[in-house]
């Protein structure tokens, strides 16, 4: 069986996601939430996520921070819908309990890797499509 290395949470080998395994792992599920784009889901859904619950300060201080602390199960709460929980219960075979409390460390280390993953330049502008990107 093929292991690769985790992008977010604890180091160490991991089975390789895919058609012969049922479930995924929650750092893998967060890695692909957070690079979706589409409307409901993605960074700047949570970021909408957090401008909407009064949380956006502390969302962004994750990704601006070299090491962001954990979060509450509340934060956790007021920025993942019911349903998006739900997901990621059935996705990963945790409880919803455990999906919070997993969520609360793993989650503000994930916008952080997503955000440094990111390429800005110095007006911290992503660039657009077709760019190139030597000639900013």
């Amino acid at each position: 069986m093929m292991t690769t290395p985790p992008r977010f949470g604890p180091k160490g080998g991991k089975p390789a996601p895919g058609p012969w395994r049922a479930e995924t792992t929650l750092d893998a599920w967060l890695d692909a939430f957070l690079s979706d784009t589409a409307p409901e889901r993605g960074y700047v859904f949570l970021m909408r996520q957090a401008a909407d619950t009064g949380l956006y300060d502390v969302v962004r201080r994750w990704s601006q921070t070299g090491n962001p602390e954990p979060t509450d199960a509340a934060t956790v709460l007021s920025l993942m819908p019911p349903d998006m929980l739900a997901e990621i219960s059935r996705k990963t075979a945790l409880q919803r309990d455990e999906v919070v409390t997993r969520l609360s460390e793993e989650l503000p280390v994930a916008v952080r890797q997503h955000t440094l993953g990111k390429r800005f330049n110095r007006f911290g502008h992503a660039g657009c499509v077709g760019e190139d990107p030597t000639r900013r």
